[in-house]
């Protein structure tokens, strides 16, 4: 790995989500005169140059780099979702936070979550803030849709062209993952993907900001959504509709 290696960048912020999730500290809001001093302590450059079999030197690049991607992330995108969880409940925002932090995990890894709605959704949104994830832990499908969904078409395309992707695949890929935004990042199949994104706006919206699908008279959570086939996606909201 050179100095500044995107691969080791992409690595140390993978590490730097994992310990937010674990502790609850965003690692750049202690230590106000050097806030990035808690990053640095958390990843020790020798420790991890051992570790990964690569010098000092580039560790210390790397970390540099990410350090000013993560700081820029807390506070243009987290941060604020810390606010919409105190609002839920002033007098339990610990406890939410708590909640917040292990539906993250779950969803980032790759697992189904069955309650905490508003969390998931607030979950989602979070992750779908993040520039380092494409690639980590997923179908290259996936990584097109979360390109697209960012709005990084030049980049997205580009990947489509390395898995021979027809002109058809990418528009249609382009238009679900604008239509379903922060829900790209749910671990279902592609196929349930393309079913919900032919959803009214409306119900993916609430989806987003709420993790509940709202009819009326039924409200439906992302859990009991993750054990629907493609085609009872696909006619859930006909059926509920007046």
């Amino acid at each position: 790995m050179g100095t500044g290696n995107e691969e080791l960048i992409r690595h140390l912020l993978l590490r730097a989500e994992a310990l937010y999730e674990q502790l609850g500290t965003a690692l750049v809001e202690s230590y106000p005169r050097r806030r990035g001093w808690a990053f640095i302590r958390a990843l020790g450059a020798t420790r991890l140059a051992g570790e990964l079999g690569v010098s000092r030197e580039e560790v210390v690049a790397a970390r540099r780099r990410a350090l000013q991607r993560w700081t820029y992330w807390f506070w243009r995108y987290e941060r604020p979702l810390w606010q919409e969880i105190v609002d839920l409940d002033p007098q339990r925002w610990e406890q939410h936070f708590v909640h917040y932090r292990t539906v993250r995990t779950a969803l980032r890894t790759g697992k189904h979550v069955d309650d905490e709605c508003v969390l998931a959704a607030l979950a989602l949104r979070s992750l779908g803030t993040t520039t380092w994830r494409v690639g980590i832990n997923d179908g290259q499908w996936r990584d097109v849709w979360r390109l697209f969904q960012r709005g990084q078409d030049q980049k997205a395309r580009k990947l489509a062209a390395e898995l021979g992707w027809s002109a058809v695949h990418l528009r249609r890929a382009r238009r679900t993952a604008r239509q379903l935004q922060s829900l790209v990042g749910l671990p279902w199949t592609q196929r349930q993907m393309l079913a919900l994104s032919t959803w009214p706006a409306k119900h993916l919206r609430a989806l987003q900001l709420t993790g509940r699908a709202l009819f009326p008279g039924k409200h439906v959570s992302l859990g009991e959504l993750a054990v629907l086939k493609p085609r009872d996606l696909l006619c859930l909201p006909k059926e509920h509709t007046l």
